[in-house]
């Protein structure tokens, strides 16, 4: 399908210069990949092995403040749009760590 793009623009008379052009489409949003043929979002690979990091890290702790299950939480939700359970994944997270850290008062 992309060829064939390539190719009408090219007969209509468009000069496309190959060095600048992405014949395999690649996007990026909210720091995730956008795979525009398979309709999905995929995690890079870096930014899940900096997640396998952080999560290591944190299960060595034994006292956690409540900024590093927050930052813990932060990352696991960004991957919210590719992993469709990710905020279920962080709800007892989040539940352990005092009202004040999440934003909240506590009454």
């Amino acid at each position: 399908m992309l060829l064939y793009a390539a190719k009408l623009q090219i007969d209509l008379g468009f000069f496309l210069s190959i060095e600048k052009c992405s014949l395999v489409p690649v996007q990026q949003f909210l720091g995730l990949i956008v795979d525009s043929q398979q309709l999905r979002f995929v995690v890079p690979a870096d930014k899940i092995a900096r997640y396998k990091r952080a999560a290591a890290a944190f299960l060595q702790r034994q006292h956690c403040s409540s900024r590093q299950i927050a930052q813990l939480a932060g990352l696991m939700l960004s991957f919210a749009p590719a992993v469709a359970l990710a905020p279920l994944f962080t709800r007892h997270l989040l539940q352990a760590a005092p009202s004040e850290a999440m934003g909240r008062r506590r009454r």
